[in-house]
């Protein structure tokens, strides 16, 4: 993505963060305020890749629950955190929800109660940074199909032998 950004004659920075480390979060913003001196917006994107996931309750594993509690409710804190004491002079916060933040399916205990936190971590940030001039909103955008749409539906396919495209009808 930085390479098509590049390619319109725009700066871009690019720099790997894993997500489950605090101190590579903070590192990350760190970088990101050296290279231009400030930070004016975060927008917290990550996703755990959904699929494991898809199971009753009863069956979910601890470690698949907490992988999902840490990259979609404890990072988007963390960065959050990070970015908010160097928007000395304002700036917006974007965390990405999902139409399950506010309603659940079948099978979604992780990825559903992972995405519902960060509603409420949108909410207390936005009370909490608000008097800092720093806006924080959160966008629950629906279901977009892309080839990486469902991991669940392509261990489905795999599981069942069939196309992709058979299993996602």
């Amino acid at each position: 993505m930085a390479a098509e950004v590049r390619a319109f004659g725009i700066e871009a920075f690019t720099q790997h963060c894993d997500l489950h480390d605090p101190q590579q979060i903070d590192a990350l913003i760190a970088a990101v305020t050296g290279w231009q001196g400030h930070l004016d917006v975060l927008v917290n994107n990550a996703h755990a890749l959904m699929g494991k996931d898809a199971v009753p309750v009863t069956e979910l594993s601890l470690y698949v629950w907490a992988q999902f509690l840490a990259i979609n409710t404890t990072a988007p804190f963390l960065l959050i955190k990070a970015a908010a004491a160097h928007m000395v002079e304002g700036g917006r916060i974007v965390t990405i929800g999902s139409d399950m933040s506010k309603r659940a399916l079948p099978n979604t205990a992780a990825y559903t109660t992972s995405k519902f936190g960060v509603i409420g971590l949108t909410q207390a940030a936005a009370m909490d940074l608000a008097k800092h001039g720093i806006t924080v909103n959160a966008v629950c955008r629906g279901p977009v199909r892309t080839n990486r749409f469902n991991y669940a539906e392509q261990d489905k396919a795999r599981n069942l032998g069939q196309p992709l495209d058979a299993v996602g009808e």
